[in-house]
């Protein structure tokens, strides 16, 4: 009786549905010249496609700016001058659904301010540019954007694949997983081997 006791009780814990067995969600954010750029994805490499990201101040919890990933989990978006407003940094948050979230806090340091032009009272653009010797004209904020726009280009499929290797191998839960298993096997053979034995006597 006491090994019927044990068994189920070591079968219980065997099928007992642990913690959520899901892709862990893994979220790159960074915040320049007031801009917001984030990708989120899964451990195994596959971008959270329409995964919502959302900016809340740490410190009152308040959420200042929100808005919905591509297809390939990739999130361009300037942010609003109030999004700046306060002085502990920003919570960027990652939710992917189905308990899929994760969260990433931006120091004070690496969050910056707004861009130029969507600072209040600063007028950009009242300059003309001098022309240049050699007679053509180059806007560099223009040229700025676009090697920006490059390097990410180029970055994305590194930072997938780094992303994608992060996180491959055997896990703790998944080698304590498997012994429990191996020992939920023994349990039901030496049950089914007791019973033969008094079957025979």
């Amino acid at each position: 009786m006491l090994k019927m006791k044990a068994l189920a009780i070591l079968m219980i814990l065997i099928l007992y549905p642990g913690p959520c067995l899901a892709h862990k969600v893994i979220l790159n954010a960074w915040i320049e010249d007031g801009e917001l750029s984030a990708e989120v994805g899964f451990s195994d490499g596959s971008p959270a496609s329409g995964a919502i990201v959302s900016v809340i101040d740490p410190i009152t919890g308040a959420a200042l700016f929100s808005v919905k990933a591509d297809d390939q989990g990739i999130v361009e978006a300037a942010l609003p001058p109030e999004v700046f407003a306060g002085d502990g940094g920003l919570l960027v948050v990652g939710n992917a659904g189905a308990g899929h979230r994760v969260e990433r806090l931006l120091p004070a340091r690496e969050v910056g301010g707004p861009r130029p032009d969507q600072a209040k009272g600063e007028m950009v653009g009242a300059s003309v540019p001098e022309p240049s010797s050699s007679g053509v004209s180059v806007d560099t904020s223009a040229l700025e954007g676009l090697v920006r726009q490059a390097v990410r280009s180029e970055l994305a499929p590194l930072l997938r694949e780094v992303r994608s290797r992060n996180d491959h191998g055997p896990r703790m839960q998944d080698i304590v997983g498997g012994i429990g298993y191996i020992l939920g096997l023994a349990g039901l053979v030496m049950l089914v081997k007791g019973r033969q034995g008094r079957k025979k006597q």
